[in-house]
């Protein structure tokens, strides 16, 4: 498989080792910043994009969902496959009509939410409530959020800065116990934000855009503190991540959860993984916007004798 990455920040370069792991062809990096890959890939300017022509099976958007992904991915679907990880709940829908828009026109495909949560949570929250009639809870952390993290450090007077999510654990005992406490991921967890400031910047001014940031913040109980540069490079480079989606019912408990060490290179695998089954899937007459739940499980596998795990 032929594939381009568009974005070369935590979650490209994973996807780039984990494509080249997998004996897959990379045509080119697209970023809007000066980098250079390990492995001597072609780098591209993205604002030269529309000048590429290599044939190339499908591009990987791994830019931040709260800056550029949605708009670079306006101007990549119009011409090749797409598989993204946009992460942002309440635009999603609203990112698949725009994607299907698009790939209806070039008969081609574009998935997104291909990460684990929205990605494979989602398949998992989708299969918990079918069988078992219960809204299933979903707990994150705790850990280092990718896409909080890009969004505080989208903020001006941000030299560096990062978000953990935790989870409150005694809502978590009572949900794994059967108890029925409220379900929005507010009530479940706290967020934790450790800034590097610009010199001179406001640190109240900046603490109030992040507390007040929407789809990201607002509305939780958030913590900001400042650091400096020693302390965030000393203690605060973990890229661990995990959670679970847990559901109760009588005589019945349902629990998938993950740990991560690496939120970018789980990350980068699960989005792999969709990219070859957008292909697969257009080659098959499939066309259009689509997001991980339209993607029938015998397409993720690496090979096709699927009736294996049966």
């Amino acid at each position: 498989m032929k594939i381009g990455i568009v974005g070369y920040g935590n979650l490209g370069r994973a996807a780039e080792i984990n494509a080249k792991n997998l004996g897959y062809e990379i045509t080119g990096i697209f970023s809007r910043r000066n980098v250079t890959s390990p492995f001597k890939t072609k780098v591209f300017d993205f604002k030269n994009f529309e000048s590429f022509d290599t044939e190339t099976d499908i591009m990987l958007l791994c830019g931040g969902s709260k800056t550029n992904l949605r708009e670079q991915s306006r101007i990549v679907a119009k011409r090749f496959n797409t598989a993204d990880t946009f992460d942002t709940h309440a635009e999603i829908a609203e990112h698949i009509k725009e994607l299907d828009d698009i790939q209806q026109k070039r008969r081609g495909v574009s998935i997104t939410a291909a990460g684990w949560d929205p990605g494979i949570f989602s398949v998992a929250r989708v299969a918990f409530c079918a069988f078992l009639f219960e809204e299933p809870y979903t707990i994150w952390g705790r850990g280092a959020s990718q896409g909080h993290g890009e969004a505080v450090r989208s903020i001006s007077g941000v030299k560096n800065a990062v978000q953990y999510t935790v989870p409150k654990e005694k809502v978590v005992d009572m949900i794994l116990s059967g108890e029925k406490p409220l379900n929005t991921p507010e009530s479940l967890h706290t967020r934790e934000v450790y800034v590097v400031k610009e010199n001179g910047a406001d640190e109240k001014e900046i603490e109030n855009k992040i507390k007040n940031t929407v789809y990201y913040f607002k509305g939780y109980e958030t913590s900001v503190r400042f650091i400096d540069e020693n302390e965030f490079e000393k203690n605060h480079k973990s890229l661990a991540h995990g959670g679970r989606v847990a559901a109760t019912s009588s005589g019945a408990k349902l629990d998938f959860s993950i740990a991560l060490q690496s939120n970018p290179d789980f990350t980068a695998k699960i989005l792999l993984t969709y990219a070859r089954a957008a292909v697969k899937m257009n080659k098959d007459g499939v066309i259009g916007g689509l997001s991980v739940l339209d993607v029938p499980p015998k397409y993720l596998c690496h090979d096709d004798d699927f009736l294996r795990f049966l």
